[in-house]
């Protein structure tokens, strides 16, 4: 595998294309996550490699070296400028891989939700809210999924833009990242299959097309159009009914200590996912599973509204 996977690190001062790209694109970092839900892989922009960030960097491991001897001029400053960089991005992935589960938008799970192509709703919520009709009467933005970043080794491999595509450069992981034209921060699970071995819940059936309109369900290529999961729906729909749904994630990583139960509050109790990846997202649980937890979530609704009533 030494062809796809590697410990490359970006050639920041001889490459021409990275001259060529924005200076955004050139410090933009981004880690590669995956749905705790659908099992679908995710490229985000976490942080953004600041001048002032690595020149702090470097000015902590010049104090702290007790070598009086002063570098070649020229090639120790450019040395030192790549290694504070580095550690700026090996700081980022560390931080990144503790933070754990991360509630963030996932473009495949609102699909499933709202049998829009994801591209094409958010364009539509703004342009043509009149042809939007979803199951839940809730800002599209407030739907988030949970999300874990993976690792390949022992951290997050850390992600910048070399000649306009996402390249490896901190960390062990794919040397470039395959995308997916139509939704660009969304990756084709293929990619992993070699070293991920965690399922990965059926693609999202669109029945509408960019106008709001029923979308023809046949390709000219040929291709099979994926159908529409509603056990996903309902359960997306169920949970996302619900306020501060956040707040009922309960699983635990492979191997880590789940917290205590018993305090009355109802918990989403999902698959255990391992420590690098997911091993079974909550898509891919058996249907009855799946079935059980969304009325499970429906009752958690009906109580809290309740609640909220006598509260009031």
């Amino acid at each position: 595998q030494r062809t796809r996977w590697s410990t490359r690190r970006l050639n920041h001062c001889t490459s021409p294309t990275r001259a060529m790209a924005s200076d955004n694109d050139k410090k933009a970092m981004a880690v590669v996550y995956q749905c705790v839900f659908c099992g679908s892989y995710t490229v985000y922009e976490v942080a953004s490699l600041t001048d002032h960030e690595v020149e702090l960097i470097r000015a902590e491991k010049a104090a702290a070296s007790s070598s009086s001897k002063k570098a070649p001029k020229g090639k120790g400053t450019m040395r030192d400028q790549h290694a504070a960089e580095e550690e700026y991005m090996s700081r980022i992935s560390r931080q990144k891989h503790e933070a754990g589960v991360n509630w963030l938008p996932c473009s495949c799970c609102i699909e499933h939700y709202s049998g829009w192509r994801y591209m094409d709703l958010i364009h539509a919520v703004v342009e043509r809210p009149d042809v939007v009709r979803l199951p839940l009467d809730s800002a599209v933005e407030l739907f988030s999924s949970p999300l874990i970043p993976i690792v390949f080794e022992d951290l997050p491999p850390v992600y910048r833009k070399l000649d306009g595509k996402w390249t490896l450069a901190e960390g062990i992981g794919p040397r470039s990242l395959e995308v997916i034209k139509s939704q660009p921060s969304r990756l084709p699970a293929s990619q992993f299959k070699v070293l991920l071995k965690g399922e990965v819940a059926k693609p999202p059936g669109i029945e509408f097309d960019s106008g709001g309109a029923p979308a023809v369900q046949s390709s000219q290529k040929g291709a099979q159009i994926a159908e529409v999961q509603y056990s996903y729906r309902e359960f997306l729909s169920a949970l996302w009914a619900i306020d501060n749904f956040e707040e009922l994630l309960f699983a635990k990583a492979a191997d880590s200590e789940a917290p205590e139960e018993g305090t009355g509050s109802f918990h989403l109790h999902l698959p255990e996912w391992g420590k690098n990846f997911v091993e079974r997202p909550a898509m891919c649980m058996p249907e009855d599973l799946l079935a059980e937890l969304t009325e499970q979530l429906r009752e958690c609704k009906l109580e809290r509204d309740a609640l909220a009533l006598v509260a009031s």
